[in-house]
């Protein structure tokens, strides 16, 4: 179901806001946000408001349109208020309220809260809020929430165009939680005349359609509580027998009907029977003029608290007090609004206002539930899918990863469908519409996810089995030194180790297939390897021996050859010392021949 900018629509039937307050007639389906070199349409990137409290502009008229500048957008969308309560102050224009907003209820001084001047002029223009909330803790909200103080342009300003003030009127009822309407002096029928703009509200909003005639308690059901600060308020506070009454009392018998049977009483009767009719939840305060010297009051926001009226302060702080009990958050159709919601509420009016349709509540809200919807759903996937990835960067390590945030993705997908079913702000209509959307975002996250998570898995699993491997590997080499040793038993075992690691890791067959094969192939690879080393080492040793015995029989052979020419040279000495012995021998022979021819001869001659 989709209602874009239906708060727009326009029947054939139907009346125009500018019917009744001859406005122009023409329908803007386009968003309006002020654009400057600061201020831009809807920005991606954050602009922070600045911390240093300030009034901004919430709402202002430019260019023939209402439109919401993009610091207030901001404002409201960047901070997460689950719930948010608008606290308005409209009255005709110099009456003080920005002194009021300023002095008593941010009892802030000098130059800090909402312009002041002290002219005749109108300092407001459009409408402004103060960047920084109220923190109330009251009993109408279990727990403590943001309340944002807003201050219209002054109704009466005679500077824009006749139907202004209505307008301005309308969007602050509109979005208000509580809506303080100020004024000056008693309520007497000048007072209540200035808030005739109730005559038209049943024409100026619509409920359902253009064509439903809406009943005032049905419109008071979209209307803020309503507070009615008289200011300057000098009256004593008695009823008709001169008994002192509260201040709620006095303006309860303000608005008791006058009794008269003309048209002037009719009329005057009807704007108090619409002031209790649009706001059930009403009551009133008093304060006495703050100073006595005139011109004093042209420099009231600079004054120090001594040159009060001290009845005045007292008053401030009651009044004070007033409102943070009244404070309320902002709710439609019993919902109370975050800061988007009302952000998109309050566009969608000014759409309304600035088409020239009148405002209808239900199209309104249909269009600012969807638009949450649309926000949350977008939301709830960005933060499942924050919180996913946080867990993988932080478990992705650890070896039962796959299983565990296969658990984990589980337990969270339910949470996360749990809170936007929880939403008490999404009619049962859009939830069923939306969930299904939030349904597939948060798969389309988790396919994602799964695909990244598998690589992740994937080295896990591969870093778990590697270290089986390599173990496996270590421990087959002591083994298979010992008796009664199977390499297909001990392989078996590794692979239901392997099929143990990583649970519920899909891939893992694969992986481990690879692997098997991976050790079977090195293994195989390793025991060829080792048998061509030993039959290597065999064949060299055998070798080195072969050449051991070679270099013994060659020295064998040398020493053989040098054995036999050793002989020979012995036997050639010997034979030369036989034949120099024979040589001797014949020459002593032959010696001893001439000796014994000599000695024969001697003797012969002897003889002689």
């Amino acid at each position: 179901m989709e209602y874009k900018n239906n708060s727009l629509i326009k029947e054939e039937s139907i009346s125009e806001f500018d019917k009744y307050l001859n406005g122009n007639n023409g329908i803007s389906s386009q968003r309006e946000y002020i654009s400057s070199p600061n201020i831009v349409q809807k920005s991606s990137k954050k602009n922070l408001v600045s911390n240093v409290p300030k009034a901004i502009p919430l709402v202002i008229f430019q260019d023939g349109k209402f439109q919401i500048p993009q610091e207030a957008y901001d404002l409201l969308t960047q901070n997460d208020y689950s719930k948010i309560g608008i606290i308005s102050l409209v009255g005709k224009y110099r009456t003080g309220k920005s002194f009021l907003l300023n002095r008593v209820i941010l009892n802030t001084h000098k130059k800090s809260g909402f312009n002041v001047a002290p002219t005749f002029k109108p300092c407001t223009k459009g409408i402004w809020i103060w960047s920084e909330p109220l923190m109330i803790n009251n009993k109408n909200c279990p727990y403590q929430f943001p309340c944002f103080l807003i201050d219209t342009e002054g109704l009466g300003a005679y500077v824009e165009e006749i139907n202004h003030d209505s307008k301005i009127f309308i969007i602050a009822i509109l979005i208000s939680s509580l809506f303080i309407y100020n004024s000056f002096g008693a309520i007497d029928e000048t007072a209540i005349n200035t808030l005739s703009f109730v005559l038209n509200l049943s024409k100026l909003i619509k409920i359902k359609s253009l064509s439903h005639e809406d009943k005032e308690e049905e419109l008071a059901e979209y209307f803020p509580s309503f507070l009615w600060l008289l200011r300057d308020f000098s009256l004593k506070l008695e009823n008709m027998e001169g008994k002192e009454i509260t201040e709620k009392e006095y303006l309860e018998s303000a608005l008791e009907n006058k009794v008269g049977n003309s048209e002037m009483f009719d009329e005057k009767n009807k704007v108090r029977d619409l002031i209790k009719a649009y706001f059930p939840e009403r009551d009133c305060f008093t304060m006495v003029r703050p100073v006595e010297k005139e011109d004093e009051l042209q420099n009231l926001q600079n004054l120090p608290d001594d040159m009060l009226r001290k009845e005045f302060l007292i008053q401030a702080q009651n009044f004070r007090n007033k409102v943070y009990d009244l404070a309320l958050p902002k709710s439609f159709h019993k919902r109370a609004l975050n800061g988007s919601m009302l952000i998109e509420l309050i566009q969608n009016i000014l759409d309304s206002i600035n088409s020239g349709a009148i405002p209808v509540i239900e199209n309104t809200w249909k269009y600012v539930v969807q638009s949450e919807c649309i926000k949350n759903t977008q939301n709830l996937t960005n933060k499942f899918s924050e919180e996913i990835n946080n867990f993988r960067n932080i478990n992705k390590k650890d070896k039962n990863f796959a299983k565990n945030v296969k658990i984990f993705t589980k337990n969270l997908y339910k949470k996360y469908i749990n809170d936007f079913l929880n939403n008490d702000l999404i009619d049962e209509e859009n939830k069923k519409e939306f969930l299904e959307k939030l349904k597939n975002n948060l798969n389309n996250q988790i396919d994602i996810f799964d695909k990244e998570n598998e690589v992740i898995f994937k080295d896990n699993f591969e870093s778990s089995l590697n270290d089986l491997s390599k173990n496996f590997l270590n421990n087959l080499s002591e083994k298979e030194n010992k008796k009664n040793f199977n390499f297909f038993f001990e392989f078996d075992n590794f692979i239901q180790k392997a099929k143990q690691l990583c649970p519920d890791f899909p891939l893992k067959s694969d992986l481990i297939y690879d692997k098997v094969v991976e050790i079977l192939r090195k293994y195989i690879e390793e025991n060829v390897s080792l048998k061509n080393k030993k039959r290597e080492e065999e064949f060299n040793k055998l070798k080195k021996e072969n050449e051991e015995q070679k270099i013994i029989l060659n020295e064998l052979s040398i020493k053989s050859e040098k054995n036999e020419n050793e002989k020979i040279n012995e036997e050639n000495e010997i034979n030369k010392k036989i034949n120099d012995v024979k040589l001797r021998i014949k020459e002593t022979e032959k010696l001893m021949e001439d000796m014994r021819i000599n000695k024969n001869k001697e003797e012969e001659q002897y003889k002689k």
